[in-house]
């Protein structure tokens, strides 16, 4: 932060992360103006309802082929008479400039659009969401729903605002379209300011005509708290722009659900693994052609597939391809439909950042580079940004953020060095990898509100700053008992459907081996930093061999299944213990037959981005390829007989590449699609739900074996053909 004395602040956007945000800054009590500029006419940011097509107001996205090259949402062009302080100017309005189509301006809320939070951990700490229910969450959830209606959120989200006039620093209408920052004696500025370029619709001179007016303001802040719902995702699939441009409205994004009256009767193919793309799922489905199809590459590791288990529903790999020529739309499973057969193609395929008014702001792999705890621009942390994260408690962060934010404009809070936020940055691209994994919180809560409440502080003597809490465990509790609830009510609805089928309702994405089967199937727990993992690898893979058994890899993250579970890293263990480990190991080498280096020089790296790698080639090729085996078994050797880094990108490249994998292509999927890190963490969850406990774990119709010294045990169960010996629910 530089030593400059921060007075005006703006804050650009007016939902829940612009409304904490304002009222953090004003009860720091260290400012002279707080101007919020919101383009909507009304506060609720995402959860305002914007109307849909009229004979004015286009609904859909302008231009598909754009918004996939990334040229949708630009800046548009400033008058460049705007040099006066405080001039204003008026220019007529345009396409370019006005059209809510062209800008993104409508928002992603639909009629039943609800929370999908606990309402005790998506408020805010001191702001409680009324409990008021909508018919439709009642019938469906029950009087004790969590569920509260959009309305009831974007209300919740104004009074917030108003309770204490904060309202009244909000110029609604108001489209921020530059933010702009000089320099120190720049332009006869003695200390760096923010200039932002405003725009107004207003009435014109002629009925029914309006006009733009366009002024500036000064400031020595800019907060941005616009969030991320505004500018479609759509994934770039071969011949999606030319079978749009042939077949037009017949593929759309989620953005502009607004119900289910377009989709009466109609054939629908809804694309995607996560919520937006099973609420439509299930809102859809009552009205459309049965079945209706859902298309996704990996099912949600939260939810399983237990959303998608319906007997209206049809499920189907990824979409391959389009072919306008043939009207043929392509799965991942080499089936086919004809396009005449499909009236809709519905992609809930989530959403990128766009900051049209920051021009020399990029997102890179969907996620906002250079910022130092998601927050602060490392570059000038006068820039800072409220609200950009996802994964579990969403609004309830925002409050962190944003006083965290209060108390370092207000001076009353240090920013660590650029090098350190720097380092910062880097540590969590290593950690989570780029795209959407990077801004994720899930499964670290703790850690991420504690660093922000550690920052932040107490507030000045004095004032009635606000004061963080600390974090509690049934916060988390609270967000994993909803899980546990929506499974319950999608089971529920399968069930009054007809569904009775065990596996479709498994809680769990693991595969369960039908006792009809003909081959074996074995559930692979491991990592590739596991010492015994790596020990049984060879063994295990042998024994797959001879049984013709079909291995399920599972790739999990050995340190939180230590913490959880009672166990130690090395270096943490009893000298006793790790002498012992070291005799063990030795032997274990010379039982198998493979070499063995001790202690690997880059023991213990970080495996996430190679276990997503790895993840991203299971979808493409399945578990039985022979290139997936060699990857898990070259994975393995790289750590402990190679001594190479398995967090190192151009190392794992290697090893996929070694084992007959294009690495270059699945590094790139595993550092951008927030699917991969989603599944990655669902692993985790699985394993910790099923009660086991560090790597390698072979589970054999659902009867676990831990360690690869249970291999012969392993064997024995599968040439027996007895019953299997689940653990035990009782420990009494």
């Amino acid at each position: 932060m530089t030593g400059k004395k921060i007075r005006r602040v703006a804050v650009i956007g007016a939902g829940p992360a612009g409304a904490i945000t304002t009222d953090a800054l004003v009860k720091e009590q260290a400012f002279d103006t707080i101007r919020v500029f919101e383009r909507q006419d009304v506060a609720g940011g995402t959860w305002v309802l914007t109307s849909g097509d009229d004979e004015q107001h286009q609904f859909g996205i302008p231009s598909l082929e754009d918004l996939i090259n990334l040229r949708a949402d630009l800046n548009v062009p400033i008058p460049q008479n705007l040099t006066e302080k405080n001039a204003l100017i008026e220019t007529p309005e345009t396409q370019e400039i006005n059209s809510r189509q062209l800008r993104f301006t409508d928002t992603g809320a639909h009629e039943h659009l609800h929370s999908n939070l606990p309402p005790e951990i998506m408020s805010f700490s001191q702001e409680p969401i009324p409990a008021v229910l909508s018919e439709r969450t009642r019938t469906q959830h029950g009087p004790d729903s969590p569920f509260r209606p959009r309305e009831v959120i974007r209300t919740w989200v104004e009074d917030v605002f108003r309770r204490n006039g904060n309202d009244k620093l909000i110029q609604f209408g108001t489209s921020v379209e530059l933010a702009e920052y000089i320099e120190p004696n720049q332009n006869n500025n003695e200390e760096g300011e923010w200039v932002l370029t405003l725009r107004k619709s207003v009435p014109g001179p002629s009925e029914g005509r309006k006009k733009n007016v366009w002024w500036q303001e000064r400031f020595d802040a800019v907060v941005v708290a616009t969030g991320h719902y505004y500018l479609p995702f759509m994934p770039k699939i071969p011949g999606i722009v030319e079978f749009d441009r042939k077949y037009p409205s017949k593929i759309r994004h989620s953005k502009y659900y607004r119900g289910t009256k377009d989709y009466i009767g109609k054939r629908v193919i809804v694309v995607g693994g996560s919520v937006s793309a099973f609420d439509a799922l299930h809102d859809i489905r009552e009205v459309s052609k049965l079945p209706i199809i859902s298309s996704l590459r990996n099912p949600s590791p939260l939810f399983g597939t237990i959303p998608f288990s319906h007997p209206n529903i049809e499920k189907k790999p990824h979409i391959t391809s389009f072919d306008s020529t043939t009207n043929t739309i392509a799965f991942a499973d080499g089936s086919t439909l004809k396009g005449e057969e499909i009236d809709i193609i519905l992609f809930a395929t989530g959403y990128d950042f766009s900051f049209p008014f920051l021009p020399g702001l990029k997102n890179v792999h969907k996620r906002v580079p250079r910022l130092y705890q998601h927050i602060f621009s490392i570059e000038n942390s006068t820039l800072a940004f409220v609200g950009m994260i996802t994964g579990g408690f969403g609004i309830r962060f925002f409050e962190w953020q944003a006083v965290t934010t209060a108390r370092v404009l207000a001076g009353r809070a240090q920013l660590p060095d650029r090098h350190a936020m720097e380092k910062w940055e880097q540590a969590r691209l290593a950690r989570r990898g780029e795209g959407a994994p990077f801004w994720t919180l899930i499964p670290e809560f703790e850690e991420c509100f504690e660093e922000l409440r550690a920052l932040a502080g107490e507030p000045a003597a004095g004032t009635p700053g606000r004061v963080l809490p600390k974090y509690e465990e049934a916060w988390g509790e609270a967000f994993w008992g909803l899980i546990r609830r929506r499974k319950e009510w999608w089971k529920r609805a399968a069930q009054e459907a007809g569904q009775t089928s065990r596996t479709q309702l498994n809680a769990y994405t693991t595969v369960k081996n039908d006792t009809m089967a003909t081959r074996p199937v074995i559930e692979y727990y491991f990592s590739f930093i596991s010492l015994w993992s790596y020990i049984g690898s060879k063994h295990f893979h042998q024994l797959a061999k001879n049984h013709d058994a079909q291995i399920i890899y599972k790739p999990i993250d050995i340190m939180h299944t230590f913490s959880v579970s009672g166990g130690l890293p090395v270096k943490q263990r009893s000298t006793q213990r790790q002498a012992y480990r070291l005799l063990e190991m030795k032997r274990w080498c010379q039982i198998r037959g493979i070499p063995i280096v001790p202690h690997p020089k880059y023991y213990p790296a970080n495996p996430s981005l190679a276990h997503r790698v790895f993840l991203a080639g299971i979808e493409e090729l399945g578990h039985d390829h022979e290139a997936i085996q060699k990857f898990a078994q070259i994975g393995l050797q790289t750590v402990w007989a190679d001594e190479g880094d398995i967090a190192d990108p151009a190392t794992i490249v290697r090893i996929a590449s070694e084992a007959g994998l294009d690495g270059e292509r699945l590094l790139q999927r595993a550092q951008t699609e927030e699917s991969l890190v989603e599944k990655e963490v669902g692993l985790v969850r699985e394993i910790d739900a099923r009660r086991y406990f560090g790597a390698p774990v072979y589970v054999y119709r659902d009867e676990p074996f831990w360690g690869q010294d249970r291999l012969e045990m392993l064997d024995e169960v599968i040439k027996s053909g007895r019953e299997a010996l689940p653990l035990p629910e009782n420990l009494d």
